[in-house]
Protein backbone atom coordinates (compact mmCIF):
# COMPACT_ATOMS: atom_id res chain seq x y z
CA UNK A 1 0.00 0.00 0.00
CA UNK A 2 1.17 3.05 -0.67
CA UNK A 3 2.09 6.51 1.23
CA UNK A 4 -0.68 9.05 1.02
CA UNK A 5 0.55 11.94 -1.28
CA UNK A 6 -0.74 15.05 -2.99
CA UNK A 7 -1.54 14.96 -6.67
CA UNK A 8 0.70 16.78 -8.74
CA UNK A 9 -0.64 19.33 -10.99
CA UNK A 10 -4.56 19.69 -10.50
CA UNK A 11 -3.74 20.22 -6.86
CA UNK A 12 -6.06 17.25 -5.46
CA UNK A 13 -5.35 14.61 -3.20
CA UNK A 14 -5.18 11.45 -2.85
CA UNK A 15 -8.28 9.36 -1.27
CA UNK A 16 -7.57 9.23 2.61
CA UNK A 17 -7.44 5.99 3.96
CA UNK A 18 -9.04 5.13 7.69
CA UNK A 19 -8.59 2.21 10.09
CA UNK A 20 -11.10 -0.48 9.85
CA UNK A 21 -11.47 -1.39 13.59
CA UNK A 22 -11.80 2.50 14.83
CA UNK A 23 -12.42 4.39 11.72
CA UNK A 24 -9.43 6.69 12.59
CA UNK A 25 -7.72 8.37 9.71
CA UNK A 26 -4.18 6.70 9.38
CA UNK A 27 -1.34 7.29 7.06
CA UNK A 28 -0.66 3.89 4.42
CA UNK A 29 3.35 4.13 5.52
CA UNK A 30 1.95 3.08 8.85
CA UNK A 31 1.64 -1.04 9.76
CA UNK A 32 -0.59 -0.41 12.58
CA UNK A 33 -3.28 2.24 13.46
CA UNK A 34 -1.73 4.58 15.85
CA UNK A 35 -4.98 4.74 17.74
CA UNK A 36 -6.16 1.80 18.72
CA UNK A 37 -3.00 -0.63 17.37
CA UNK A 38 -5.22 -2.21 14.96
CA UNK A 39 -2.79 -4.33 11.45
CA UNK A 40 -2.91 -2.11 8.60
CA UNK A 41 -1.66 -5.38 6.93
CA UNK A 42 -2.93 -8.38 5.46
CA UNK A 43 -6.90 -8.62 5.75
CA UNK A 44 -6.93 -5.90 8.16
CA UNK A 45 -5.54 -3.29 5.48
CA UNK A 46 -6.57 0.29 5.82
CA UNK A 47 -9.86 0.66 3.94
CA UNK A 48 -9.81 3.53 1.37
CA UNK A 49 -11.86 6.55 2.10
CA UNK A 50 -14.43 8.65 -0.21
CA UNK A 51 -14.13 12.22 -1.24
CA UNK A 52 -15.83 14.83 0.63
CA UNK A 53 -19.11 15.89 -1.38
CA UNK A 54 -19.53 19.43 -1.34
CA UNK A 55 -21.08 20.80 1.31
CA UNK A 56 -20.71 17.82 3.50
CA UNK A 57 -17.28 19.10 4.86
CA UNK A 58 -18.54 21.58 7.32
CA UNK A 59 -18.83 20.29 11.53
CA UNK A 60 -22.39 21.38 11.31
CA UNK A 61 -22.86 18.79 8.81
CA UNK A 62 -20.81 15.96 9.96
CA UNK A 63 -20.48 14.21 13.51
CA UNK A 64 -22.16 17.75 14.96
CA UNK A 65 -21.17 15.67 18.77
CA UNK A 66 -18.12 13.54 17.91
CA UNK A 67 -15.77 13.34 21.16
CA UNK A 68 -13.37 10.55 21.20
CA UNK A 69 -13.60 7.85 24.08
CA UNK A 70 -10.71 6.34 25.13
CA UNK A 71 -10.39 2.40 24.66
CA UNK A 72 -7.68 0.29 26.00
CA UNK A 73 -7.47 -2.41 23.40
CA UNK A 74 -4.85 -5.57 22.65
CA UNK A 75 -3.72 -6.82 19.48
CA UNK A 76 -1.72 -10.21 19.59
CA UNK A 77 1.94 -10.09 20.22
CA UNK A 78 1.60 -7.62 23.18
CA UNK A 79 0.69 -4.18 21.52
CA UNK A 80 -1.12 -1.88 23.50
CA UNK A 81 -2.68 1.39 22.45
CA UNK A 82 -5.61 3.90 23.07
CA UNK A 83 -8.27 4.64 20.78
CA UNK A 84 -9.96 7.50 20.20
CA UNK A 85 -13.02 6.38 19.06
CA UNK A 86 -15.61 8.14 17.49
CA UNK A 87 -19.60 8.61 18.60
CA UNK A 88 -20.77 9.20 15.91
CA UNK A 89 -24.05 10.83 16.41
CA UNK A 90 -26.05 12.69 13.64
CA UNK A 91 -24.78 13.27 10.33
CA UNK A 92 -25.78 11.68 6.65
CA UNK A 93 -26.94 8.44 7.36
CA UNK A 94 -24.11 7.35 9.57
CA UNK A 95 -21.91 6.57 6.16
CA UNK A 96 -18.77 6.52 7.96
CA UNK A 97 -18.15 10.22 6.64
CA UNK A 98 -15.32 12.58 9.32
CA UNK A 99 -15.94 16.06 10.24
CA UNK A 100 -13.37 18.62 8.83
CA UNK A 101 -11.98 19.16 12.37
CA UNK A 102 -11.65 15.26 12.88
CA UNK A 103 -9.70 15.00 9.54
CA UNK A 104 -7.48 18.07 10.93
CA UNK A 105 -6.79 15.96 13.82
CA UNK A 106 -5.96 12.66 12.22
CA UNK A 107 -3.67 14.46 9.55
CA UNK A 108 -2.05 16.32 12.29
CA UNK A 109 -1.35 12.86 14.36
CA UNK A 110 -0.22 11.16 11.30
CA UNK A 111 2.21 13.82 10.38
CA UNK A 112 3.91 14.12 13.56
CA UNK A 113 4.08 10.37 13.47
CA UNK A 114 6.12 10.99 10.20
CA UNK A 115 7.72 13.72 11.12
CA UNK A 116 9.62 11.93 14.06
CA UNK A 117 10.75 9.08 11.79
CA UNK A 118 9.42 6.79 14.57
CA UNK A 119 9.08 3.26 13.05
CA UNK A 120 5.71 1.60 13.84
CA UNK A 121 7.12 -1.82 14.76
CA UNK A 122 8.16 0.96 17.83
CA UNK A 123 4.90 0.23 19.89
CA UNK A 124 6.08 -3.63 20.70
CA UNK A 125 8.91 -2.25 22.15
CA UNK A 126 7.53 0.84 24.14
CA UNK A 127 5.07 -2.22 25.41
CA UNK A 128 8.00 -4.04 26.35
CA UNK A 129 9.60 -1.17 28.19
CA UNK A 130 6.60 -0.70 30.18
CA UNK A 131 6.25 -4.50 31.37
CA UNK A 132 9.69 -4.24 32.51
CA UNK A 133 9.64 -1.10 33.98
CA UNK A 134 6.57 -2.46 35.71
CA UNK A 135 7.76 -5.80 37.08
CA UNK A 136 10.60 -3.61 38.50
CA UNK A 137 9.03 -1.93 40.24
CA UNK A 138 6.78 -5.38 41.51
CA UNK A 139 10.03 -7.09 42.77
CA UNK A 140 11.23 -3.36 44.56
CA UNK A 141 8.01 -3.61 46.20
CA UNK A 142 7.70 -7.21 47.40
CA UNK A 143 11.27 -6.97 48.50
CA UNK A 144 9.86 -3.86 50.86
CA UNK A 145 7.78 -5.84 52.05
CA UNK A 146 9.92 -8.67 53.09
CA UNK A 147 12.47 -6.22 54.85
CA UNK A 148 9.41 -4.60 56.96
CA UNK A 149 8.24 -8.22 57.84
CA UNK A 150 11.56 -9.54 58.85
CA UNK A 151 12.01 -6.14 60.94
CA UNK A 152 9.03 -6.76 62.60
CA UNK A 153 9.76 -10.37 63.43
CA UNK A 154 13.21 -9.47 65.03
CA UNK A 155 11.55 -6.75 67.50
CA UNK A 156 9.12 -9.84 68.56
CA UNK A 157 11.82 -11.61 69.02
CA UNK A 158 13.94 -9.15 70.74
CA UNK A 159 11.30 -8.23 73.13
CA UNK A 160 10.42 -11.84 73.85
CA UNK A 161 6.44 -11.79 72.38
CA UNK A 162 7.99 -14.35 70.18
CA UNK A 163 10.45 -16.91 70.56
CA UNK A 164 8.81 -19.28 72.94
CA UNK A 165 9.04 -16.91 76.31
CA UNK A 166 12.24 -15.50 78.33
CA UNK A 167 15.49 -17.19 77.72
CA UNK A 168 17.28 -19.24 80.54
CA UNK A 169 19.71 -16.37 80.30
CA UNK A 170 17.27 -14.03 81.35
CA UNK A 171 15.72 -15.62 83.94
CA UNK A 172 19.07 -15.89 85.60
CA UNK A 173 20.10 -12.87 85.13
CA UNK A 174 17.01 -11.66 86.80
CA UNK A 175 17.41 -13.60 89.59
CA UNK A 176 20.88 -12.44 90.26
CA UNK A 177 19.51 -9.32 89.94
CA UNK A 178 16.88 -10.22 92.87
CA UNK A 179 19.60 -11.17 95.17
CA UNK A 180 21.61 -8.06 94.92
CA UNK A 181 18.36 -6.32 95.37
CA UNK A 182 17.91 -8.38 98.98
CA UNK A 183 21.38 -7.36 99.49
CA UNK A 184 20.23 -3.88 98.93
CA UNK A 185 16.85 -4.41 101.45
CA UNK A 186 19.03 -6.13 104.71
CA UNK A 187 21.70 -2.96 104.24
CA UNK A 188 18.76 -0.50 104.01
CA UNK A 189 17.65 -2.17 107.36
CA UNK A 190 21.05 -1.87 109.11
CA UNK A 191 20.98 1.65 107.90
CA UNK A 192 17.71 2.19 109.05
CA UNK A 193 18.21 0.63 112.98
CA UNK A 194 21.62 2.53 112.99
CA UNK A 195 19.86 6.06 112.33
CA UNK A 196 16.68 5.25 114.20
CA UNK A 197 18.96 4.21 117.22
CA UNK A 198 21.42 7.30 116.71
CA UNK A 199 18.43 9.75 116.46
CA UNK A 200 16.19 8.42 119.45
CA UNK A 201 19.58 8.91 121.59
CA UNK A 202 20.46 12.09 120.17
CA UNK A 203 16.71 13.34 120.83
CA UNK A 204 16.36 11.62 124.49
CA UNK A 205 19.77 13.79 124.83
CA UNK A 206 17.88 17.49 123.69
CA UNK A 207 14.84 16.57 126.14
CA UNK A 208 17.03 15.92 128.79
CA UNK A 209 19.20 18.88 128.46
CA UNK A 210 15.90 21.08 127.48
CA UNK A 211 14.66 20.21 131.29
CA UNK A 212 17.90 20.46 132.82
CA UNK A 213 18.01 24.16 131.38
CA UNK A 214 14.22 24.80 132.06
CA UNK A 215 15.09 23.84 136.54
CA UNK A 216 18.13 25.73 136.31
CA UNK A 217 16.45 29.07 135.09
CA UNK A 218 13.27 28.19 137.43
CA UNK A 219 15.88 27.72 140.15
CA UNK A 220 17.57 30.87 139.10
CA UNK A 221 14.78 33.11 139.57
CA UNK A 222 13.58 31.69 142.65
CA UNK A 223 16.56 33.04 144.40
CA UNK A 224 17.46 36.09 142.57
CA UNK A 225 15.80 37.99 145.93
CA UNK A 226 18.31 36.54 148.05
CA UNK A 227 21.06 36.84 145.84
CA UNK A 228 20.29 40.56 145.75
CA UNK A 229 19.74 40.96 149.53
CA UNK A 230 23.19 39.34 150.48
CA UNK A 231 25.25 41.33 147.63
CA UNK A 232 24.21 44.28 149.65
CA UNK A 233 26.57 46.10 151.52
CA UNK A 234 24.09 46.82 154.77
CA UNK A 235 23.13 42.85 154.58
CA UNK A 236 23.93 40.21 157.02
CA UNK A 237 21.95 37.35 154.65
CA UNK A 238 23.57 35.03 153.68
CA UNK A 239 23.27 34.05 150.02
CA UNK A 240 21.60 30.90 148.97
CA UNK A 241 23.33 28.06 147.54
CA UNK A 242 20.71 26.06 145.94
CA UNK A 243 21.56 22.97 144.25
CA UNK A 244 21.26 22.82 140.21
CA UNK A 245 20.73 19.64 138.19
CA UNK A 246 23.38 17.96 136.29
CA UNK A 247 23.47 18.29 132.79
CA UNK A 248 22.86 15.24 130.69
CA UNK A 249 25.67 13.59 128.75
CA UNK A 250 26.09 13.44 125.22
CA UNK A 251 25.10 9.85 124.07
CA UNK A 252 27.73 7.80 122.76
CA UNK A 253 26.83 7.12 118.84
CA UNK A 254 30.19 5.40 118.09
CA UNK A 255 28.12 1.97 117.24
CA UNK A 256 26.02 3.67 114.87
CA UNK A 257 28.67 5.40 113.57
CA UNK A 258 30.73 1.87 113.08
CA UNK A 259 27.56 0.33 111.33
CA UNK A 260 26.68 3.22 108.90
CA UNK A 261 30.32 3.02 107.55
CA UNK A 262 30.04 -0.49 107.01
CA UNK A 263 26.55 -0.20 105.33
CA UNK A 264 28.15 2.48 103.03
CA UNK A 265 31.19 0.08 102.72
CA UNK A 266 28.63 -2.91 101.72
CA UNK A 267 26.47 -0.76 99.01
CA UNK A 268 30.38 0.14 97.49
CA UNK A 269 30.66 -3.82 97.30
CA UNK A 270 27.48 -4.77 95.89
CA UNK A 271 27.59 -1.34 93.36
CA UNK A 272 30.80 -2.89 91.49
CA UNK A 273 28.81 -6.41 91.33
CA UNK A 274 25.91 -4.53 89.84
CA UNK A 275 27.54 -2.70 87.43
CA UNK A 276 29.44 -5.76 86.11
CA UNK A 277 26.36 -7.34 84.59
CA UNK A 278 25.19 -6.80 81.24
CA UNK A 279 21.89 -6.66 81.30
CA UNK A 280 19.34 -7.51 77.95
CA UNK A 281 17.17 -4.88 76.97
CA UNK A 282 14.53 -5.72 79.36
CA UNK A 283 16.50 -5.96 82.39
CA UNK A 284 17.97 -2.75 81.71
CA UNK A 285 15.47 -0.21 83.70
CA UNK A 286 15.50 -3.05 86.51
CA UNK A 287 19.04 -2.82 86.60
CA UNK A 288 19.38 1.13 86.47
CA UNK A 289 16.79 1.78 89.50
CA UNK A 290 18.89 -1.32 91.56
CA UNK A 291 22.24 0.81 91.10
CA UNK A 292 20.37 4.19 91.40
CA UNK A 293 19.09 2.85 95.11
CA UNK A 294 22.53 1.34 95.52
CA UNK A 295 24.44 4.80 94.64
CA UNK A 296 21.57 6.45 96.84
CA UNK A 297 21.97 4.07 100.42
CA UNK A 298 25.88 4.41 100.13
CA UNK A 299 26.05 8.43 100.20
CA UNK A 300 23.35 8.24 102.40
CA UNK A 301 25.23 6.50 104.86
CA UNK A 302 28.69 7.44 104.23
CA UNK A 303 26.98 11.56 104.94
CA UNK A 304 25.52 10.36 108.12
CA UNK A 305 28.52 8.64 109.23
CA UNK A 306 30.37 12.06 109.06
CA UNK A 307 28.20 14.17 110.24
CA UNK A 308 27.72 12.07 113.31
CA UNK A 309 31.52 12.16 114.05
CA UNK A 310 31.24 15.79 113.71
CA UNK A 311 28.03 16.86 114.75
CA UNK A 312 28.55 14.55 118.40
CA UNK A 313 31.28 14.63 120.97
CA UNK A 314 31.55 12.43 122.85
CA UNK A 315 31.65 13.04 127.66
CA UNK A 316 35.21 12.95 128.71
CA UNK A 317 36.26 12.56 132.57
CA UNK A 318 34.00 14.77 134.12
CA UNK A 319 32.91 16.70 130.91
CA UNK A 320 29.59 15.85 129.58
CA UNK A 321 30.45 15.77 125.99
CA UNK A 322 28.80 18.35 123.14
CA UNK A 323 26.33 18.74 120.42
CA UNK A 324 26.23 20.56 117.39
CA UNK A 325 22.69 21.22 116.29
CA UNK A 326 23.21 22.79 113.31
CA UNK A 327 25.54 20.24 111.92
CA UNK A 328 23.28 17.30 113.34
CA UNK A 329 19.84 19.23 111.26
CA UNK A 330 21.80 18.43 108.27
CA UNK A 331 21.07 14.89 108.80
CA UNK A 332 19.91 12.65 105.75
CA UNK A 333 16.72 10.84 105.87
CA UNK A 334 16.23 7.55 103.48
CA UNK A 335 16.81 9.00 99.89
CA UNK A 336 17.10 5.51 98.88
CA UNK A 337 13.45 4.83 99.14
CA UNK A 338 12.45 6.76 95.88
CA UNK A 339 14.77 4.56 93.82
CA UNK A 340 13.60 1.40 95.94
CA UNK A 341 9.81 2.14 95.05
CA UNK A 342 10.92 2.37 91.45
CA UNK A 343 12.78 -0.96 92.02
CA UNK A 344 9.94 -2.72 93.21
CA UNK A 345 7.50 -1.70 90.47
CA UNK A 346 10.08 -3.05 87.83
CA UNK A 347 10.45 -6.43 89.56
CA UNK A 348 6.94 -7.04 89.88
CA UNK A 349 6.65 -6.25 85.74
CA UNK A 350 9.23 -8.46 84.90
CA UNK A 351 8.28 -11.00 87.57
CA UNK A 352 5.22 -11.81 85.62
CA UNK A 353 6.68 -11.49 81.82
CA UNK A 354 9.36 -13.91 83.24
CA UNK A 355 6.41 -16.35 83.47
CA UNK A 356 7.56 -16.48 87.19
CA UNK A 357 5.47 -16.31 90.73
CA UNK A 358 5.27 -13.47 92.82
CA UNK A 359 5.10 -15.50 96.02
CA UNK A 360 8.70 -16.70 95.10
CA UNK A 361 9.78 -13.14 95.88
CA UNK A 362 9.92 -10.17 98.88
CA UNK A 363 8.29 -7.80 96.91
CA UNK A 364 4.65 -6.44 96.66
CA UNK A 365 1.96 -8.43 96.08
CA UNK A 366 4.26 -11.74 97.12
CA UNK A 367 5.92 -12.67 100.54
CA UNK A 368 6.82 -10.09 103.21
CA UNK A 369 9.94 -11.61 105.09
CA UNK A 370 10.82 -8.26 107.02
CA UNK A 371 7.98 -6.25 107.87
CA UNK A 372 10.98 -3.36 108.62
CA UNK A 373 12.68 -3.35 105.64
CA UNK A 374 11.81 -1.65 102.06
CA UNK A 375 10.52 -4.24 100.05
CA UNK A 376 6.67 -3.37 100.37
CA UNK A 377 7.39 -0.14 99.57
CA UNK A 378 4.99 0.94 96.94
Amino acid sequence: MGKLSKGEGDGSSSPPAFCPSCGSQVSPSHKFCRHCGESLVGPDAAVPGRDAEPGQGDDSNNFPDEKPIPVIKAKPGGKLAVAGLAAKVGGKGGSGKRSAKQKGDDDASSSVGEADGEPSDGDGEDLSLMQRVSGQRRLLFAGGAVLAAGLVVAVLFITGVLGGGPSESETKAFRAGMASRQGLLLAELKYRDAMKTARTSLHRYSVALNAADAETKRINIANQPLYDACNSTYSNISCPDPTYPDPPKVPVVSDEVAQLRKVANTMQTLGATVRSADPDGALKPFYAQLTSAVDQLQEDATYNADTLTKGVTPPQGEGSGGVDKSALATLKREGSLASIKALNAEAVMLIKQLGLKLNEFDVPGGTDNNPDDASLTT
